[in-house]
């Protein structure tokens, strides 16, 4: 339905003059604000410094306020009145055009349903009519299937002729005019010559971004708003899988000891209470919510719902903690011995170190690996700015929306753990780098330059609001888990 408002050309020009007069009231109350808070400061700094040079003189009233121009006969004033009505007969006229969209819609949307319940109760069997738009996609979702059956069969014709130059291509270099430039077909000067210029580029991009106010600003902006989310969607993530953990634990009658860092069992080691069905499911029912809840991220990155679009960053985040509680929770197990490894154990009965052990840890070493040619295109597409993902400042915005993020991360995680250090929990917050260091190697390629041309950049939402309320969850987290506390 939103297909067809979308495609009427009077209802684009209505949407672009309202967003258009929303961006202006937005700017001029934004302008006026920063007015005030401007004139009250400057008031503070003059009444501190008539302070400081005489505190027993007498305050002198503030005259400014009653020679601003305002008066409360303004109020009465008729034109202001007229004025007021206006904007509030506009308004009203906005709200009622909505109304009338939304009951229109919620119509054809009540006749489509029952057209098709009747088509169905008709023939159960049909075959289901599909939409041109619908046909339009399986169309082009056929025609990459096909590209992609075709280049498969280039790359195996190739790896039968040649199997080392299918497996390792010449490299490649981009050009100013276009096209590309075969490096292992320069000479030594020539390959030479090409590194000091892409020094000098590298370090005029460098001069421009640490001497432009603007894109240290939009930098600064990137690394705040990052780091916030990675420590929300850590925080989060961790919180559910040790309450499933506690839940199950508690229906088989196992006591916990709740950490920030870890869970610990009073136990004796041989005790009854440690039965095999115990075991598989109270070390393997976190990770597997963990997984659940990655993929439920992913999918609402791919959100059409406009307002929950602008959290694209925290759902990439989540995406990434939630595969690392799981493939990086078992890597940690398989190094230290602790928690997830224990499911596997039970499972197939094995001792440390076993066979199933060792696969399911290179497995999982692989797929973390893997998931950073996936994760790369997510985090370029959550940036808002065109300019920081364009070639020359790409490697800067990997660095301050990913890989500082994921640093100050760690180490405001590990900082919080203390004094009981648990060495799994240090190494599960290291883990992520197996997914976002190796994206330094691949954020260069061609293919991401079409993202801002093909307008797939997000709106983001964020205020400093959040941020204070993810440091007071953390500093909640810490204190209250402090001494442990018993389930």
């Amino acid at each position: 339905m939103w297909k067809i408002f979308k495609a009427d050309p009077l209802s684009k020009i209505d949407r672009r003059k309202t967003l258009a007069e929303k961006k202006r009231i937005r700017s001029k109350k934004k302008a006026w604000r920063r007015k005030k808070r401007g004139e009250a400061w400057k008031s503070f700094q003059k009444g501190l410094k008539n302070f400081v040079s005489n505190p027993f003189a007498k305050r002198n009233p503030n005259v400014a306020h009653w020679n601003s121009g305002f008066s409360v006969l303004d109020l009465f004033d008729p034109k202001n009145k007229f004025d007021r009505r206006k904007t509030k007969a506009e308004k009203r006229h906005r709200q009622s055009r909505a109304r009338a969209w939304r009951r229109r819609e919620r119509a054809l949307h009540w006749q489509e349903t029952r057209t098709r319940i009747n088509k169905f109760l008709a023939n159960p069997f049909a075959k289901r009519e599909l939409t041109p738009e619908q046909r339009e996609y399986i169309r082009i979702r056929k025609a990459v299937k096909r590209d992609r059956q075709l280049e498969r069969a280039k790359w195996w014709a190739k790896f039968k002729k040649r199997p080392l130059r299918a497996i390792f291509p010449r490299k490649k270099r981009r050009v100013e005019g276009g096209g590309y430039l075969y490096v292992y077909e320069m000479t030594k000067e020539e390959r030479r010559e090409l590194a000091l210029k892409q020094r000098k580029e590298a370090f005029q991009s460098f001069k421009l971004v640490f001497t432009t106010p603007d894109l240290r600003k939009r930098l600064s902006f990137s690394f705040i708003h990052s780091l916030t989310y990675f420590l929300l969607a850590f925080i989060f993530l961790n919180f559910i899988h040790q309450v499933i953990t506690i839940m199950v634990a508690s229906s088989f009658h196992l006591p916990v000891v709740w950490f920030m860092n870890k869970l610990t069992f009073p136990l004796d080691r041989y005790s009854h209470l440690y039965t095999r069905s115990a075991l598989i499911l109270t070390f393997g029912i976190g990770p597997f919510i963990a997984l659940v809840l990655a993929f439920l991220f992913l999918k609402m990155f791919s959100t059409k719902d406009h307002f929950f679009r602008k959290f694209q960053l925290f759902y990439v985040w989540g995406f990434v903690c939630g595969m690392n509680l799981f493939f990086g929770a078992y890597i940690v197990g398989f190094l230290t011995h602790t928690e997830f490894v224990f499911a596997s154990e039970w499972i197939f009965l094995t001792n440390l170190m076993g066979v199933q052990q060792i696969v399911g840890s290179v497995l999982s070493l692989f797929i973390m690996l893997l998931l950073s040619r996936f994760v790369t295109p997510l985090f370029l597409m959550t940036s808002s700015s065109v300019s920081l993902i364009t070639s020359q400042f790409r490697v800067y915005f990997i660095l301050f929306q990913v890989i500082f993020p994921w640093m100050a991360g760690m180490f405001i995680l590990c900082a919080l753990s203390l004094p009981s250090t648990y060495f799994a929990f240090v190494l599960k917050t290291m883990t992520p780098g197996l997914v976002l260091i190796p994206i330094l190697a691949r954020f260069k390629a061609l293919k991401y330059d079409k993202f801002a041309k093909a307008g797939m950049l997000s709106q983001i939402s964020f205020g400093w609001g959040m941020v204070v309320i993810v440091f007071a969850l953390l500093v909640a987290y810490r204190f209250v888990l402090a001494g442990g506390l018993r389930v």
